[in-house]
């Protein structure tokens, strides 16, 4: 299927730095405006800091279970931690 203005693309930066106005952020930006100006495509920036990710453990238990990933939706947490 091609991309339309009736049906566009989706994009989603996933921005890492916790500087919500900061460069990364307004490159991130001049992305999407780049991007959206083509009239086939729609974007958000994600701040991953806006999130409790956490950081891995290198547990596996996310494996053991089946899986892709052991974090919790509504926590952020990993659920064998709980």
């Amino acid at each position: 299927m091609t991309p339309t203005a009736e049906n566009p693309k989706k994009v989603t930066v996933l921005m890492g730095s916790p500087h919500k106005g900061g460069a990364t952020y307004t490159a991130a930006r001049k992305l999407l405006d780049d991007l959206e100006s083509y009239g086939d495509s729609r974007g958000e920036i994600v701040a991953l800091s806006d999130y409790n990710v956490g950081v891995c453990r290198g547990c596996k238990v996310c494996f053991a279970r089946g899986r892709s990933s052991a974090r919790s939706r509504t926590t952020g947490t990993c659920s064998s931690r709980r």
